[in-house]
């Protein structure tokens, strides 16, 4: 027997299949969440009838406690750019475009319209904080002149008070030695 030949979950069951199979169980503030959410999605899918607004912050702040709640031991950035490298542009090799370029891009149209608190979540550091840009990244991403420019979208922070950075894409620690990487 294939996994193709296994019966689809309703989803009304998959909290409780993860609970059953996972070793970490998933909170009650989850499963709330996640089913009034399977509730609001059956009224738009299937009766057209829901009503209120949809706010980008609500979706933001809904992602992000989902991703803390079923990832917790991994970096979103890290999975964002794996996720990209299974995307279209993964196929353009010989492209000025990449998947770094997409990341990139994605960050620097999603950064400004962010809370503090998911500002904070998404980069690891205070909106405050001086940010530093990360040449490798930004090299890799080829963003050849356009916008974004590099400086658009500085994703390193000092390390404590050392004088290292941490790059959220790369996850790379260098020495700000004013060479590798300057501050915003």
């Amino acid at each position: 027997m294939g996994l193709t030949d296994f019966p689809t979950i309703d989803a009304s069951e998959l909290i409780r299949v993860h609970n059953t199979f996972c070793s970490t169980l998933l909170s009650k503030d989850f499963q709330t969440m996640f089913d009034e959410i399977r509730r609001n999605r059956n009224k738009i899918s299937h009766l057209g009838i829901y009503r209120r607004a949809i706010d980008p912050q609500v979706i933001i702040d809904i992602l992000q406690t989902h991703y803390k709640e079923l990832y917790p031991e991994r970096r979103w950035m890290e999975d964002r750019l794996h996720f990209a490298t299974l995307h279209r542009w993964a196929d353009y090799a010989d492209s000025d475009y990449n998947e770094r370029s997409d990341l990139f891009h994605e960050l620097w149209l999603l950064l400004p319209g962010l809370s503090d608190a998911q500002y904070s979540w998404l980069m690891g550091h205070d909106r405050e904080e001086p940010r530093f840009i990360c040449f490798s990244c930004s090299s890799d991403a080829r963003l050849g002149g356009h916008q974004p420019y590099e400086t658009d979208v500085p994703t390193a922070f000092r390390i404590g008070e050392t004088l290292n950075v941490r790059c959220v894409i790369c996850d790379g620690t260098l020495p700000d030695d004013g060479r590798e990487l300057s501050q915003r």
